[in-house]
C-alpha cells in the first residue's frame, strides 16, 4: 500500500481555482450564508451570517474537506490579509483587487 505524500499547500488566491470553490463555498449555505434582504429602499442590501471576532470556524470546516490544503497555514494568511473570522476573509483576503472575483 502506498502513502500519500503530496505536501500540503496554503491556499490563497494566487490559485485561482481553488480559491475561487473556497470562497464560493464560503458565501453561500455552508458558509456565511450571504443573500439580499428585501429592502426596497437599497436594492443592494446583504445580509449574512457570521460570529465575528476572531472566528474562523466556518472557513476551517470548509478547508478541512480540501485534503491537499494546510488548513491552519490558509487561516494564518488570511489573518495576515485581514480576514480574521469568517466573513472578512470574504472582503478583505484578495492580494489585488484584478483577483477579486466578488459577485455578491
Amino acid at each position: 500500500m502506498k502513502k500519500n505524500t503530496a505536501e500540503k499547500f496554503v491556499l490563497t488566491p494566487t490559485n485561482k481555482r481553488l480559491w475561487a470553490r473556497f470562497r464560493s463555498r464560503l458565501l453561500g449555505k455552508e458558509g456565511c450564508n450571504f443573500r439580499k434582504r428585501p429592502n426596497p429602499k437599497d436594492p443592494e442590501d446583504f445580509t449574512w451570517d457570521c460570529k465575528g471576532g476572531q472566528d474562523q470556524s466556518l472557513a476551517r470546516k470548509i478547508l478541512s474537506t480540501m485534503p491537499q490544503v494546510d488548513v491552519e497555514g490558509t487561516l494564518e494568511w488570511c489573518r495576515r490579509h485581514g480576514g480574521y473570522c469568517d466573513c472578512e476573509i470574504i472582503f478583505n483576503c484578495e492580494e489585488t483587487k484584478e483577483t477579486c472575483q466578488c459577485q455578491l
